[in-house]
């Protein structure tokens, strides 16, 4: 870990921390700042591998969802949390061992990291994008999936709609297979396969042992 680094995730932990938001929520704070990690550990392996630099990569993902610590009172301020960040951390930058084109690429991969959108053309660089890469493809992981089942309340679903959710999630999987144009790395495009694959791999797992008590119940 570079210095650099260093002082971000202690700036992040030091937000958090004094977060009158977060200390009204502890769960969300843990939950957010457990994501960032996250995100920031692809960040890192996505830089080796495609030997981008390091510090915009990931100080770019430890500090693109630091504006959670404000809270959000309306949708537009949440859709609004990137550029909200990207303000947020301005200054601190300043204060980092970094260079004016990183600041700069490091600010735009947060503030466009969740709509893609730079609000000018030709700015976003493959380290700039590899933040919202490593972002997006967190959404994907193991984890995601147990997230996604309790939040649409699967485990108190009837078997049969535990079916035709299961169902449903195999159904996507040509469409987020298409989602991987969107990846800029060859390393993050590979990434999203992979995931996609392991997804697809639980869901149908767990379809073929749903099924097989359910049709074997309808038999009798």
């Amino acid at each position: 870990m570079t210095e650099n680094i260093n002082k971000a995730l202690k700036f992040l932990q030091q937000t958090y921390d004094n977060s009158a938001y977060f200390e009204d929520h502890p769960s969300e704070k843990e939950y957010r700042y457990q994501h960032t990690l996250r995100v920031s550990h692809i960040a890192e392996t996505l830089a080796e591998k495609e030997n981008l630099d390091k510090d915009i990569v990931v100080i770019g993902a430890l500090l693109h969802d630091i504006s959670y610590a404000k809270g959000f009172k309306t949708e537009q301020e949440h859709k609004n949390h990137g550029r909200t960040s990207a303000k947020m951390v301005s200054s601190f930058l300043g204060e980092l061992d970094l260079t004016n084109q990183q600041i700069d690429e490091i600010l735009l991969g947060i503030a466009c990291h969740v709509d893609g959108d730079p609000m000018r053309d030709g700015s976003l660089t493959t380290n700039a994008l590899t933040i919202s890469d490593s972002d997006n493809l967190d959404r994907f992981d193991i984890y995601r999936v147990i997230e996604n089942m309790n939040y649409n309340g699967f485990f108190e679903k009837s078997v049969k709609e535990k079916i035709d959710f299961l169902e449903e999630k195999i159904a996507r999987k040509a469409l987020l297979l298409e989602v991987e144009e969107e990846f800029v790395t060859k390393t993050s495009k590979q990434m999203w396969r992979d995931r996609i694959s392991k997804h697809q791999e639980i869901y149908a797992d767990l379809l073929t042992q749903l099924k097989s008590g359910f049709l074997f119940d309808q038999d009798k």
